[in-house]
């Protein structure tokens, strides 16, 4: 029988584990760019446009990402991948100041609901001929502004085949240089940078339950080591084997 391994999608490194406390004074630093170096010593840079602490875009040779705000929310996010041209557009909706529903250009659905407990439920659909078809359903464990735990259960078949992924974080005690960008804190699927601290250890654990009832099952442990400014704030990341499949990746931040 083939296996199929179900991967996550975490989205770009440098949005993985830069997610105020012990702050050494109260001054605020808006990252100006990012420079991430792999193993070979190629580099990719990524420059920040601002207009005040609302963010205008990103713009690498890889990619450049629009951001378009509602008051302090941010209500657009337009990818153009500049290999292929192709590009991405997302709506974000809120009520009350909460996320509550995201709409891609790819016919993509996440629909958010924030509980009583702290907690937050969250269900993805593609949508097929004007109808929705659930791909996925999650919660997220928050706790002192940083995400915890992210469970996720996906339909991996017709025959009744289900997958869960669990992702759990650590953090360290510095700043997130994305806090300080208007709206970021909000982006519930951008799931790393929605937290207060940065993260310093990720664990992805999958489980598949096939039709036959046969189950495959697998763990593992990224880690970053992190430097810091006397501000507190991030300059350096370096991942030894970045989750996103790059193994050595350093990333630099500069303000």
């Amino acid at each position: 029988m083939k296996k199929i391994k179900i991967v996550p999608v975490i989205g770009f490194l440098v949005l993985l584990f830069a997610s105020c406390s012990q702050d050494k004074n109260t001054s605020t630093k808006l990252v100006s760019k990012i420079v991430e170096t792999n193993a070979g010593g190629k580099t990719v840079t990524t420059a920040f446009s601002y207009k005040g602490d609302h963010l205008v875009s990103t713009n690498s040779e890889l990619i450049r990402v629009d951001y378009t705000y509602d008051d302090s929310l941010i209500s657009q996010i337009k990818k153009t991948d500049k290999k292929t041209n192709k590009i991405t557009v997302f709506k974000y909706t809120y009520v009350k100041g909460k996320l509550s529903l995201v709409e891609s250009s790819d016919r993509l659905i996440v629909r958010y609901k924030h509980n009583s407990d702290g907690t937050i439920a969250y269900e993805g659909f593609h949508l097929e001929d004007q109808k929705e078809k659930r791909l996925y359903a999650g919660v997220l464990t928050v706790k002192t502004s940083n995400v915890l735990t992210d469970k996720k259960n996906f339909v991996v078949d017709e025959n009744g085949g289900k997958s869960t992924t669990s992702i759990s974080y650590d953090y360290d005690q510095a700043k997130n240089p994305w806090n300080a960008i208007a709206g970021f804190t909000n982006l519930l699927d951008h799931t790393s940078i929605i937290s207060a601290n940065n993260g310093i250890m990720m664990v992805v654990e999958n489980s598949t339950l096939f039709a036959d009832e046969s189950v495959t099952s697998s763990a593992k442990m990224y880690r970053c080591t992190m430097k810091y400014d006397d501000d507190n704030y991030l300059i350096e990341q370096i991942f030894e084997d970045a989750p996103d499949g790059r193994g050595y990746v350093k990333a630099t931040y500069f303000y």
